[in-house]
């Protein structure tokens, strides 16, 4: 399910940066608030989920979270490196680049999950792994909103200025 609610918030960040690219400004703002957006949708899909799984339970199968985690690891290092000449750019390229960043963590975050699970069994490291991420995600979208906001801050002082 997290997994799931995570391509969906790729796909969408992927998407309006590359069509900020040849728009001005104020679509790039509203490209990286999307972004941070639809971050908290997961944020608060993960939660959702964590808590059902918590109270209906579940059967992690650490072999496969350690499989799909390194997968998913190695395509978004990849994506991260290819975006880290934009984490210093515009608003909505740096929002790509947080988002990717993002997707690191949290793919650690699965990879040491699915081994405590391989190794014990104990399928609350997998609820734990859930949490964690979720707050990070949070996290990163109230940073994508703080430089979107910080953004168009700057662009009202520049036009003030003249």
């Amino acid at each position: 399910m997290a997994d799931a609610l995570d391509m969906l918030t790729d796909a969408a960040a992927y998407t309006l940066s590359l069509m900020a690219v040849t728009r001005g400004a104020q679509f790039k703002r509203y490209s990286a608030r999307w972004t941070s957006a639809t971050l908290l949708f997961l944020n608060v899909g993960i939660f959702v989920d964590v808590v059902r799984r918590f109270i209906f339970g579940s059967e992690p199968l650490g072999g496969a979270m350690i499989a799909f985690s390194l997968l998913s690891l190695a395509v978004n290092v990849t994506v991260l490196r290819m975006l880290s000449k934009y984490r210093e750019g515009e608003v909505h390229l740096r929002a790509s680049w947080i988002c990717t960043r993002a997707d690191v963590i949290a793919n650690f975050g699965v990879l040491a999950s699915g081994l405590v699970v391989l190794a014990t069994g104990w399928r609350y490291a997998d609820l734990l792994a859930g949490v964690g991420i979720a707050t990070y995600v949070a996290k990163e979208a109230l940073e994508i909103w703080r430089q979107a906001s910080d953004s168009e801050e700057r662009r009202r002082s520049l036009q003030a200025d003249h």
